[in-house]
């Protein structure tokens, strides 16, 4: 996920694609912004 956000930004279908192709789009996009929460810990995503 990260390295997706670092090559496409918010493109989840492109993420999607390459990375991750068992996810859905909205499966990935609410991922990521769990993960860049400010509850979150520390992780490569945020």
């Amino acid at each position: 996920l990260a390295l997706g956000l670092l090559e496409y930004n918010n493109d989840w279908e492109a993420i999607q694609k390459r990375f991750l192709p068992c996810k859905s789009t909205h499966q990935i996009f609410v991922r990521q912004k769990n993960r860049s929460s400010a509850k979150a810990t520390d992780n490569p995503v945020k």
